[in-house]
C-alpha cells in the first residue's frame, strides 16, 4: 500500500462523508477497505496525539503557545465526545523531535511545508504492511498520522473559529475521514456550517462512528443503500445525501460500481434523499472536491465519474414531488436507486453564505426568530450570469422544506462575486441550522446548514473582573456584558469556565476561573446556547489578567517502569482542578489511562507501558486549565522483564458482570503472568486487606472491604515470588440502586401477560436512592430503556417514608419493543443491574 501525499492536502472544496478507501477489484469485490486505526492494537482503544515542543514562530497579538495548546485540547475533545465511536483520543504531552516511538500516534507539528492559503493540513502518513481482518471487517491499519499547523499564525488568533475549526478538521483527517459537502466540520471553510458551539455536524459523527462503531451505533441508527447509474454504468464518487429540513444532513460516496451504503442516519422524520456530483476542483485542488480517489489492488487511483444532473429520490428536482421518509432505529432500506443524466459540469457548486451583525460578516448567517427578516449574501460557481454583474438566469433560492420564508423580490446582484437575498423566519420555526435550496432552469443545488435561526442578538462581553474565591478557595470572576446566557459557555482561551450563576440585576455571570500562570492574560469569549459567539460582534475579545504568582511546579513520584508494565503514579504540585487536567509522557508507548484529582495539590494516574517501548527517560507534560508544566526525564522506562506481574486496571463485578464495584462487592481483576500455582496471594484495597477467594492463570477474585470509602483507591498485590507488584488505582462506586418492579398506571405489574406500550407511563419501584426528600427534582434520575435515555418525570411517593421510590417514566414513542427490554437506572455514578421490561405493540 502506498502513502498518498495528496491525502494530506486540504482545500476549500468538499464532498460527502468518506474515508480513505482501497478496493480488491481483481477479486471482483467492490467492498470498500478503509484506512483506520486498529483498535485491537491500541491500548484502551486510545490513540495519543503528541505536540511538538518546537512551536510556532509567530502568533497573533495577545496570543500565546499556552492558549494555542488549550485550543488543540478543546479540538480533540470534540472527537472524544462522540460516544457512538469506540476510538478515544488522549493528550500525550510535548514530544522532543528525537523521541523513539513504536506505537500508533498522531503527531502535531509546526512547519511551513503547507500549501499556500491553508492554515494546516493532516491525514494518515504511514500504513501497516498488510490489510487486517477483524471479524467481518477488513481495513488498512494506520500506523501514524500527522497534523501540520503553520508556524506563522500571526493572522489567525487561536481563540478564533477559523483556526479552531481547522484543527478539528485536520484531526478528522488524521482519524481517517475525508471531506464532506454536507457543511459539517469535514467540509472546509467554503461550505462549513459548524461553529465552536457545535463543532461537529451529524455527518462528522456518522463518519467517525461508521469507521469505529460502538456495539449499539448501527442498531440505534438507520441505513440506506442502492446504486447510482448513468448510461447503464455505475457512477463512482457520486454523493448520496439524506437531509431533514430541520435536522441533520448525512452523506456518503458511491463505490466504482455505483453502489453505496449510507449508514449512521439519526432516526427522525422529514428526510429527503438526493444525489449530486462532486464539485469541480478549485484553484489549489488536484481532484474534484480534493477527494483522494479510492485505489485498486495495484495502488492506482480510480477517478470520479463525470458530472450529472442532481436529483431527489425518486428522480425529480421538485422537492414537492420527492419522497419524504421517516426513519426509525434499525431501519434498512436497500433499493434506493438513482438513474442520472450526464452533463458537462454542475450548474451550481461550492457556495458560501454570510449574514451580518452590524458591519461584521457572520457565517452561517443569523436569522432571528420572530423578526421581520435578514439579508444574506452568497458566492459560488453558477450563481452569476456570464460577465458576473447579474444573477444567473432562472436562479431561485428557498429554504428546504419551507422552514423560512423567502422575501419576494430580494434576490439580486450584490457586489463582486456575491448575490444577496432576504429571508423571514417561519411561523413555528425552532432554533438551529437550516438548509438553502438553489435551482436553475436545468439543475438544483442544496447547501446544508446555510443559515442559523437564533434567539436574539449574540452575546457581548464588556468586562471580566476578579471576584471573591468560592468556598474551597478557588478563584472566581464576574463576566459582564449583554445577552449573556447562563445555559451557554464562557471560555478562557480554550478552557471552559464553569458558570456558577447569573446576577438577576445586571445579568452578569459568575464563573469559576480556570488555573493559569501568574500574570497570564487570557482572552475571554462567550458562546450562547443558540450557537452564537461574542466574536460575532467583537473585533478582539475582552481579556482577564491573572494575579502575579510563582511559577507552578510538579514532582513525579514514579519508580522505573519496565516495558509491558502497568502502574499508578502520583504527581504533586499546585492548582489542579478536577476535569481540567491532562497528563502525557511524550511517547506513544506510554499511555495515561486515567487521571484522578485527589485534591488541588495531588494527582493519581494509571499508566500503561507498551511491551515494545524503548528504554530511556521520558518527559512529562501536565496541563491543568491554562497551566502547562513540562519536566524532562520524569519517567524512566526500563527493559521488559519476562514474567513481570502487572495488574490490569479495571475490575469486573462477579455478580452483575459490569465494571462497577462497591464496598462488599465480589470483584475479578486481571493480573498478567499470575499463575494458579503461586502458593500465596495477598491483596489490599486502600491499605485494607481484602479477602481473596481464588486465583487462576491471569485472574483473581476478591471481596472489596466493606469499610472502604467510595472513590479512587489504591490496589496492591503481593505474592510469595513477587513481594511487591506495581500498584494501580481502581474506582470504588456507590452501592447501586435496584429496580424491584415495574407497574402500569393501574398499579398492575408489567409482564409478558400485561405488557406496556410505547408512549405509556411506567412506575418503577427502586431501592438504594437514599433519602427521597433530598431529591428535589426527579429529572436527575436517568433510566436506560433499550439503550435509550429516559428522564424521570415524577417521584410518586416524594417526601414519604418508604423502603423504595416510586418513579414515573414516560416511554419514548420509538422505544425498543420486546418481551425482554433491558432497563437500568444510574444514580450518583452507580448503575443498577438490568431489569427486563415487556413492551408490546
Amino acid at each position: 500500500m502506498l502513502i498518498a501525499a495528496a491525502a494530506l492536502l486540504l482545500s476549500s472544496g468538499a464532498s460527502a462523508y468518506y474515508h480513505y478507501v482501497h478496493f480488491l477489484i481483481s477479486t471482483g469485490s467492490y467492498a470498500p477497505i478503509p484506512e483506520k486505526f486498529d483498535l485491537t492494537a491500541l491500548s484502551g482503544k486510545t490513540v495519543q496525539y503528541l505536540i511538538s515542543d518546537n512551536g510556532p514562530t509567530k502568533l497573533a497579538g495577545n496570543d500565546s503557545f499556552t492558549a494555542l495548546v488549550s485550543q488543540i485540547r478543546l479540538a480533540t475533545k470534540a472527537w472524544n465526545d462522540v460516544r457512538s465511536s469506540d476510538l478515544r483520543i488522549a493528550f500525550g504531552g510535548f514530544v522532543p523531535a528525537d523521541t523513539v516511538q513504536n506505537g500508533p500516534a498522531i503527531d502535531v507539528i509546526f512547519d511551513d511545508d503547507i500549501p499556500p492559503g491553508l492554515i494546516a493540513y493532516g491525514g494518515p502518513t504511514s500504513l501497516g504492511s498488510k490489510f487486517v481482518t477483524n471479524g467481518d471487517e477488513t481495513f488498512a491499519p494506520i500506523a501514524h498520522s500527522m497534523v501540520r499547523i503553520h508556524r506563522d499564525l500571526s493572522t489567525f488568533p487561536s481563540y478564533g473559529d477559523d483556526l479552531y475549526l481547522s484543527i478539528v478538521h485536520e484531526f478528522g483527517h488524521a482519524l481517517g475521514l475525508q471531506h464532506t459537502l454536507t457543511s459539517a466540520v469535514m467540509s472546509t471553510s467554503i461550505t462549513r456550517g459548524t461553529t465552536k458551539a457545535l463543532p461537529l455536524g451529524a455527518d462528522d459523527i456518522a463518519g467517525v462512528s461508521v469507521l469505529y462503531p460502538t456495539g449499539a451505533f448501527l442498531k440505534n441508527t438507520a441505513a440506506l443503500s442502492g446504486r447510482v447509474m448513468m448510461n447503464g454504468a455505475g457512477v463512482n464518487l457520486a454523493s448520496v445525501v439524506a437531509i431533514s429540513a430541520t435536522g441533520p444532513a448525512i452523506s456518503t460516496l458511491t463505490n466504482p460500481d455505483g453502489s453505496y451504503a449510507l449508514r449512521g442516519i439519526p432516526p427522525g422524520a422529514g428526510y429527503y434523499i438526493y444525489v449530486h456530483p462532486l464539485p469541480p476542483p478549485l484553484t489549489v485542488e488536484i481532484t474534484p472536491a480534493n477527494i483522494v480517489p479510492p485505489k485498486d489492488d495495484s495502488g492506482q487511483p480510480i477517478p470520479a465519474s463525470g458530472a450529472f444532473d442532481s436529483q431527489f429520490y425518486p428522480g425529480t428536482r421538485d422537492p414537492l414531488q420527492a419522497a419524504v421518509l421517516t426513519l426509525k432505529p434499525g431501519d434498512r432500506m436497500d433499493t434506493m436507486d438513482f438513474a442520472v443524466n450526464p452533463r458537462s459540469a454542475p450548474g451550481i457548486s461550492s457556495v458560501t453564505t454570510y449574514g451580518y451583525w452590524g458591519a461584521n460578516a457572520v457565517h452561517p448567517g443569523p436569522l432571528v426568530e420572530g423578526s421581520s427578516g435578514s439579508t444574506m449574501v452568497a458566492t459560488g460557481a453558477g450563481l452569476l450570469a456570464a460577465g458576473g454583474q447579474a444573477v444567473a438566469p432562472g436562479l431561485s433560492v428557498s429554504a428546504l422544506g419551507g422552514t423560512a420564508n423567502y422575501i419576494d423580490g430580494t434576490l439580486s446582484y450584490y457586489t463582486g462575486s456575491y448575490i444577496e437575498f432576504g429571508f423571514a423566519p417561519g411561523a413555528t420555526d425552532a432554533l438551529g441550522l437550516r438548509h438553502l435550496f438553489f435551482t436553475t432552469a436545468d439543475d438544483m443545488y442544496i447547501l446544508p446548514s446555510a443559515f442559523l435561526v437564533v434567539r436574539n442578538s449574540p452575546p457581548s462581553i464588556t468586562s471580566v473582573t476578579a471576584s471573591d474565591p468560592d468556598a474551597n478557595g478557588n478563584p472566581t470572576a464576574v463576566v459582564a456584558g449583554t445577552n449573556l446566557d447562563p445555559a451557554g459557555r464562557i471560555f478562557f482561551e480554550g478552557v471552559p469556565a464553569r458558570v456558577l450563576g447569573q446576577n438577576a440585576k445586571d445579568q452578569s455571570l459568575s464563573v469559576a476561573v480556570p488555573s493559569a500562570p501568574g500574570s497570564f492574560q487570557a482572552n475571554v469569549t462567550a458562546i450562547n446556547s443558540d450557537q452564537q459567539s461574542s466574536l460575532s460582534v467583537e473585533t478582539t475579545p475582552v481579556t482577564y489578567t491573572y494575579a502575579p504568582a510563582a511559577a507552578a511546579t510538579a514532582t513525579v513520584h514514579a519508580p522505573p517502569l519496565p516495558a509491558g508494565s502497568e502502574a499508578m503514579i502520583e504527581i504533586r504540585g499546585l492548582n489542579f482542578i478536577d476535569g481540567q487536567v491532562s497528563v502525557g509522557f511524550g511517547s506513544s508507548d506510554v499511555l495515561v489511562r486515567k487521571v484522578w484529582v485527589k485534591d488541588s495539590t495531588r494527582l493519581w494516574l494509571n499508566v500503561g507501558v507498551n511491551s515494545a517501548a524503548a528504554a530511556g527517560d521520558l518527559p512529562v507534560t501536565i496541563a491543568s486549565g491554562l497551566q502547562t508544566i513540562y519536566t524532562q526525564a520524569a519517567l524512566h522506562v526500563g527493559l521488559r522483564v519476562d514474567g513481570q506481574l502487572a495488574i490490569q486496571p479495571g475490575l469486573l463485578n462477579a455478580v452483575t458482570g459490569t465494571a462497577s464495584v462497591w464496598p462488599g462487592a465480589i470483584a475479578i481483576v486481571n493480573v498478567a503472568h499470575l499463575k494458579a500455582s503461586d502458593p500465596s496471594v495477598s491483596l489490599f484495597v486502600a491499605d485494607q486487606p481484602a479477602t481473596v477467594y481464588w486465583w487462576v492463570d491471569g485472574q483473581l477474585a476478591f471481596q472489596v472491604p466493606t469499610s472502604v470509602t467510595p472513590g479512587p483507591a489504591v490496589l496492591r498485590l503481593q505474592t510469595q515470588q513477587n513481594a511487591s507488584v506495581p500498584p494501580v488505582v481502581i474506582d470504588i462506586d456507590q452501592r447501586p440502586p435496584v429496580i424491584l418492579a415495574a407497574l402500569n398506571r393501574s398499579n398492575v405489574q408489567i409482564s409478558s401477560l400485561h405488557p406496556t406500550t410505547a408512549g405509556s407511563t411506567v412506575v418503577f419501584a427502586v431501592t438504594g436512592l437514599g433519602d427521597l426528600s433530598a431529591i428535589s427534582d426527579a429529572s436527575v434520575l436517568h433510566f436506560s430503556i433499550g439503550g435509550e435515555d429516559h428522564v424521570a418525570v415524577r417521584i410518586a411517593n416524594q417526601g414519604k417514608q418508604a423502603p423504595f421510590a416510586l418513579i414515573q417514566v414516560v416511554l419514548a414513542s420509538d422505544v425498543q419493543q420486546g418481551s425482554q427490554v433491558p432497563v437500568t437506572i444510574t444514580w450518583k455514578g452507580a448503575t443498577s443491574a438490568a431489569y427486563y421490561l415487556s413492551i408490546g405493540q
